[in-house]
């Protein structure tokens, strides 16, 4: 397939002169050479990258249409964000889920967490994202489920994570 090696041509090489599973939309700035050009002309990739630079979110075009990867500076969760925890969920009668919380650290504590006494119990509701990694590719993304805790603050508890390269036939209801 001509269209296959002038990917394959294009693509940047890893240590062992492989190319990489990145593929950059644009392939030539100066020609304004396009990927997928009977899918995604210069002229649309151009009107999409406006629309995210509109909207403070030009990083997001890079990484998702030139796989180029976004600084630290453009981190949406940043470490010093991070703070770390001990503690479980209780539902009460209603219904109702409280988190307390019986240790907390932030990352400058290197792993060690304060206990409180007493703990700090937040009234918190429950959601849980799923990312079935849905290619059955053995180069796809892992497979993700993950149940949080959000405050009435907007703290985000991660809960439980389950990440692995599942791929999707392997996938069973529990």
């Amino acid at each position: 397939n001509p269209m296959w090696t002038k990917v394959r041509n294009t693509q940047k090489l890893d240590s062992n002169g492989e190319p990489l599973d990145r593929y950059d939309a644009i392939v030539d700035e100066q020609t304004h050479e396009v990927l997928w050009p009977s899918r995604h002309s210069w002229e649309d990739l151009m009107a999409l990258q406006a629309g995210y630079r509109e909207d403070g979110k030009l990083h997001l075009f890079y990484s998702e249409w030139r796989c180029q990867i976004v600084g630290s500076e453009e981190q949406l969760f940043k470490p010093e964000y991070m703070m770390y925890y001990k503690g479980k969920v209780e539902v009460d009668s209603f219904g109702k889920a409280y988190l307390h919380i019986t240790h907390m650290g932030d990352r400058d504590d290197k792993g060690k967490l304060t206990e409180l006494d007493p703990p700090d119990v937040r009234p918190v509701s429950l959601f849980m994202g799923v990312d079935p990694a849905s290619s059955v590719k053995e180069s796809s993304a892992w497979s993700v489920v993950m149940t949080v805790a959000v405050d009435v603050h907007r703290n985000i508890f991660i809960l439980h994570r389950l990440s692995d390269p599942i791929l999707p036939p392997d996938v069973r209801p529990v």
